[in-house]
């Protein structure tokens, strides 16, 4: 059983009893450049998924548009570099860490300030360009969470079901819509971040394992495209074969946020040397030697 201590993290409580109702004061609001109280109070049973009520006294403006590209990641920075959200798969949760304070001088220790409990086995984050708010993959659960940072709701974990073992997440320059990469299906759910509801689905194939987001600086997001790499790499076609470092490509797909019907494929060359040099005829009977020997190992083909 878990219950929450008076810095707002969940622990382990191995008298197995329920904690009962805890009044939290948590100072430097998590997420949101806010120099404030940020005051948590009421009861949070075991089982459920909502933090108690949040009032955040003040919020600053924060910018409402990315400045670079977007790209998936397991650990990423509020828009002024002050809070870190970090996903941890072993306790089911989300952290968030305090790095820098107010005046922008770098914590040493850095100060965790809060620990949300979300699905099975997080694996990526995302944050609003606001900052308003925390998107999570949850691999085994197959959704994203959404926790705001801010108002009534604040603290609050919404699931959004998406496909099978989620994984890479990324949120388009103007943090209209996110992408999510469901690793099993190879596919990617397209949600609308205002109704939180998934409306699209693109079939890219294979293993999806990260998502690159362009950003050309325009209040539009439909004019921007969406990358998605491949986890694992393909045989080439008429190429050597298998077990050869020459055999494979990379691949990664691309669509625009207009048109997730039409998907082009982007393959990415292999290493035409890797560094392996041995000569592997002696320890590989049914390999042949397909260049001169002491070739590197890429040019010698071990047959099934």
């Amino acid at each position: 059983m878990h219950h929450r201590d008076t810095s707002g993290l969940a622990r382990e409580d191995h008298t197995g009893q329920k904690s009962g109702c805890r009044h939290t004061v948590l100072y430097l609001v998590a997420l949101v450049t806010i120099v404030g109280t940020l005051i948590v109070s009421g009861c949070v049973d075991d089982d459920e998924t909502t933090a108690p009520t949040v009032t955040i006294p003040t919020t600053p403006v924060v910018p409402s548009r990315l400045v670079t590209p977007s790209r998936s990641t397991s650990i990423a920075l509020t828009s002024d570099d002050r809070f870190v959200v970090v996903a941890n798969r072993e306790t089911n949760s989300v952290a968030v860490i305090e790095v820098r304070n107010a005046q922008g001088q770098d914590l040493v220790p850095a100060n965790k300030l809060v620990e949300f409990g979300v699905g099975q086995e997080p694996r990526y984050v995302a944050i609003s360009p606001d900052d308003r708010e925390i998107y999570v993959s949850n691999t085994m659960s197959g959704t994203v969470a959404v926790i705001p940072t801010t108002g009534s709701d604040a603290g609050k974990v919404t699931p959004i079901p998406v496909g099978t073992e989620p994984r890479a997440i990324a949120v388009t320059p103007n943090g209209t819509r996110l992408y999510v990469a469901n690793h099993t299906d190879g596919t990617v759910s397209v949600i609308d971040v205002a109704s939180r509801q998934v409306t699209a689905t693109v079939q890219v194939g294979g293993n999806p394992a990260a998502i690159a987001i362009t950003n050309n600086g325009d209040g539009d997001d439909t004019d921007e495209t969406v990358f998605v790499t491949q986890f694992y790499a393909e045989l080439i076609p008429n190429g050597p074969g298998e077990g050869r470092d020459l055999g494979k490509q990379g691949v990664v797909r691309a669509f625009s946020v207009a048109d997730t019907t039409n998907v082009a494929k982007i393959t990415l060359s292999p290493l035409t040397d890797s560094g392996f040099t041995a000569d592997r005829t002696n320890f590989c009977p049914q390999s042949r030697v397909v260049g001169g020997g002491g070739r590197a190992a890429s040019e010698h083909a071990v047959l099934s």
